[in-house]
């Protein structure tokens, strides 16, 4: 599809139903849109049903009215992104192509069942506040998660599955109690604002970790990513046990761990900067 096509049938579509309260549209060989479609502040709009359109690309955002959206014929889709739709109940695509999904700021949302998805490759799920378990058990070719502001976020369950898994973001779910992230391929992990969360599988599961940051998650006291030799990059709060020997921190500032008693930040030669300034506590430093 041309670009100058594809900007014509979105200033078509925009022009016919942007005000409307349902989008109901079937492709066919006098009606079909390819490449990429947008829904963006339709504010009246309160469904929306796609049949048999052959677009890739789906960005539905600032829609506050909409509760009902059915993508279930959509086979070519294979990145969608659905944003700032408070009102949204009910969303349903079965598109086993779907490489990318965006789910943020829709409130009300429904489960959504990721069995379909066995091509994902990139998910992102904010503000889901219906969410109470997510099993990735299906989605063996993650490369990237990331979850923020899921409340009621209990547990990530089959997460190891995702063998291919290179960065995982989990931040703002206080409700979340445990989280194994044990692939290989992980390269970065960060959490933060996870209150219940007591303890971290061992990072020696994650040996190409490069990037690793755990904030506000005052539960987890003691950390040890002296396996961890790649690691170059650390943020932590809360500890009063840290043991990153071994690893290959420039930098390093605990002075979010006013409790901090025992660091061990030995056998690395490329450590040229330590901030302890807050840590009045500190009784054990290791900096051979």
């Amino acid at each position: 599809m041309s670009k100058n096509k594809g900007r014509k049938d979105q200033q078509w579509f925009d022009e016919k139903y942007s005000e409307g309260k349902a989008i109901v549209i079937t492709g066919g060989r006098r009606l079909n849109f390819t490449g990429s479609l947008k829904i963006e502040r339709f504010n009246n709009l309160e469904s929306i049903n796609l049949k048999k359109l052959k677009i890739a690309y789906l960005e539905i955002s600032k829609c506050s009215q909409l509760n009902i959206t059915n993508l279930s014929e959509l086979t070519k889709l294979t990145s969608l992104s659905v944003s700032g739709c408070p009102k949204l109940i009910t969303l349903n695509c079965l598109s086993n192509g779907l490489t990318s999904l965006e789910l943020s700021g829709c409130y009300r949302l429904n489960n959504i069942d990721l069995s379909k998805f066995t091509k994902l490759q990139s998910l992102y799920l904010r503000g889901y506040q219906n969410l109470t378990t997510l099993d990735c058990s299906s989605t063996e070719k993650l490369i990237s998660l990331k979850i923020s502001d899921c409340v009621q976020l209990i547990k990530i369950t089959n997460l190891p599955k995702s063998s291919k898994l290179q960065s995982l973001f989990v931040i703002d779910c206080p409700k979340l109690t445990t989280l194994d992230y044990s692939t290989n391929a992980l390269t970065s992990l960060e959490i933060s604002g996870c209150t219940k969360l007591k303890d971290i599988i061992s990072l020696s599961k994650a040996p190409k970790l490069t990037s690793l940051s755990i904030i506000d998650c005052p539960n987890i006291t003691k950390l040890d990513c002296s396996s961890n030799e790649r690691l170059t990059e650390l943020e932590v709060s809360d500890l009063t046990k840290l043991n990153c020997s071994n690893t290959s921190i420039k930098i390093l500032s605990v002075n979010l761990c006013p409790n901090l008693e025992t660091l061990d930040c030995s056998n690395n030669n490329k450590l040229v900067n330590l901030d302890i300034s807050n840590c009045s506590k500190l009784e054990f430093l290791d900096c051979s």
